[in-house]
């Protein structure tokens, strides 16, 4: 192994027994500080050894926690740092587009986990054109395979119900990537039944520069009704006018704190 890759993955891999949680805690610590290891490792090494060393970690931590009683969450947020670096040093090393979208659909569709999602927004740097194109139609023949699209309220009861979930979470950072007003108000907001989901489409226009509909559709998820979703879309709509509109803010906080009178929709009005 080179010597980054000792740095790193022996403080990932392990055959320890994680099913307690104290042992699991302190593993997760370790891998942590070998994320720390790779990341300071980054501006002085080779890029191609540092997405294999990142490659083979993460395929590591992901079968390290399939076993392992993360309920303080340490290796999880591990395996999500790794998971946001994995794209960087994919494109860094010019890795070949085909062998990574193949990645890509094992990781979500036959992974030994089913709790992270990758971003294919992050890796269209490393994908490039025919890269991307060639994770669409991977995407699309899967899709093509699963039969007819269930419905909302059935989707969790569908022998598929993993394999919808990563088709629309796919879509929706999709449509973020076409910068598509359209198919972001579709697969965001589908039926408009939830709030968060309202929010979720405001989050995706503020994510592509389009502040004027992101602050519309946060108004909107604050509006929908009384209940704990709106009342967080509601932090999120003060915090665009903030940003954005300030004039805008102190209306805004009143009518915030009219809707949900309390000791912290009050503090944010006498700010």
């Amino acid at each position: 192994m080179t010597t980054l890759a000792d740095a790193v993955l022996p403080l990932i891999r392990t055959r320890a027994d994680l099913s307690r949680w104290s042992a699991s805690n302190a593993h997760g610590r370790q891998m942590h500080e070998a994320v720390d290891n790779l990341e300071a490792a980054i501006p002085t090494t080779d890029p191609a050894e540092v997405y294999a060393v990142t490659h083979k970690a993460l395929s590591s931590a992901i079968k390290v926690i399939a076993r392992a009683d993360d309920s303080s969450g340490i290796i999880g947020d591990a395996c999500r740092r790794l998971l946001e670096l994995h794209p960087t040093v994919a494109a860094a090393a010019q890795v070949p587009a085909g062998s990574l979208a193949d990645w890509m659909i094992r990781f979500q569709f036959d992974g030994d986990v089913d709790y992270f999602e990758i971003d294919p927004v992050a890796y269209a740097p490393a994908l490039g054109k025919s890269g991307m194109a060639t994770y669409r139609a991977r995407l699309s023949n899967i899709e093509a395979g699963l039969g007819p699209r269930p419905t909302a309220e059935d989707r969790w009861r569908s022998r598929h119900a993993h394999e919808w979930f990563v088709i629309e979470w796919n879509a929706r950072r999709l449509a973020v990537l076409d910068r598509d007003t359209a198919a972001i108000i579709r697969t965001h907001a589908r039926d408009r039944k939830v709030a968060a989901w309202l929010e979720d489409t405001a989050r995706a226009f503020e994510e592509i520069g389009e502040i004027d509909l992101a602050i519309g559709w946060a108004k909107q998820a604050t509006d929908f009704d009384r209940g704990h979703q709106s009342l967080k879309a509601a932090g999120y709509w003060c915090k665009l006018l903030a940003e954005h509109r300030p004039a805008e803010l102190l209306p805004a906080r009143l009518e915030v704190f009219r809707r949900w009178p309390s000791s912290s929709t009050a503090a944010h009005l006498y700010q």
